[in-house]
């Protein structure tokens, strides 16, 4: 299948090719491998893993440059600061500043279309061995790319010297110029992933990040407040019901306590009516003059004994 047709094909529709996580940008690539490329399919956690993990006997590999244009059918490969798994689209026309390519769930949950980038956040493509290689349907020539570090050089020299007449010392700066605005663009680019801005971050303003950040800042913050309070409310509550178990403990000891306090009650009710009806007895046998106390607590213990008297 040629790459003409494979657009005609599956442009406008949803693809899901392994039938998980509903239809993903890798999705589209699987197709891809598999109609266009006739190459293996190789497992990958995201996009971006697939600069490392690709069929090789398939692809040539080749890194992005400021000069470098891709030819159509190309597989284009982003890092994950373009999003948290990185991104990949088969692309259809380029120049050495933009590019067009078929892409699927950019911006999240879109359908197959074509799209225009830049190269911010590109590690590179890959080129199918089997593709017929034709020229860019955009302007590709040499005077372009050359016209295009001349904007660049004017910009850092404030047109105070042209570039064919720049010195060693002058190149030298104006690499570590572009190093260090590169550096700038790394950071900016980092802030928008904490911002949750997954699209391209070259045309996000300054006005819109800070406000993205503040809000992301904002429920951050609500975030650890609801945290500890979820804490505070599991410490009271496992305190009550530690509290509820020493009150349900008391009420059993209470219980208990009154139990053997009844016990003994009558315990020492029954013994004090038996000794008073014991020294009644006696009394009255005394009276009588049958036994003395004596002899009637003698015959008592010899009775208790089993000696007959």
């Amino acid at each position: 299948m040629s790459l003409q047709d494979f657009i005609d094909k599956y442009k406008g529709k949803r693809l899901d090719f392994d039938n998980a996580y509903s239809s993903q940008c890798v999705d589209l690539y699987d197709y891809y491998l598999r109609d266009v490329v006739g190459a293996p399919i190789i497992l990958v956690e995201g996009a971006a893993d697939i600069w490392t993990k690709y069929p090789t006997d398939y692809f040539e590999k080749v890194p992005n440059t400021p000069e470098g244009v891709p030819p159509a059918g190309s597989v284009m490969i982003w890092n994950r600061r373009y999003g948290p798994y990185g991104h990949v689209a088969i692309v259809t026309e380029a120049d050495v500043n933009k590019f067009k390519a078929l892409s699927q769930n950019d911006p999240i949950g879109r359908e197959t279309h074509i799209k225009e980038y830049n190269y911010s956040n590109v590690y590179g493509w890959l080129v199918p061995k089997n593709l017929e290689v034709s020229e860019p349907i955009m302007n590709n020539d040499l005077q372009k790319k050359a016209s295009g570090f001349d904007r660049i050089w004017y910009a850092f020299k404030f047109n105070d010297k042209l570039p064919e007449e720049a010195e060693e010392k002058d190149h030298y700066e104006f690499i570590d110029w572009v190093r260090s605005n590169v550096g700038r663009a790394g950071n900016w680019d980092k802030l928008c992933i904490k911002a949750g801005i997954t699209s391209n971050s070259s045309e996000v303003t300054v006005d819109e990040l800070h406000n993205k950040l503040y809000k992301a800042e904002v429920v951050s913050e609500q975030s650890e407040q609801l945290l500890n309070l979820r804490k505070e409310v599991e410490s009271l509550t496992k305190s009550l019901e530690e509290s509820t178990k020493l009150v349900e403990q008391k009420e059993k000891l209470r219980e208990k306590w009154y139990s053997l306090y009844e016990t003994a009650k009558a315990n020492f009710d029954s013994c004090k009516q038996g000794n008073a009806t014991l020294q009644k007895k006696l009394t009255e046998c005394e009276k009588k003059g049958e036994l003395t106390w004596g002899e009637l607590i003698t015959r008592i213990w010899l009775k208790i004994k089993g000696v007959k008297v």
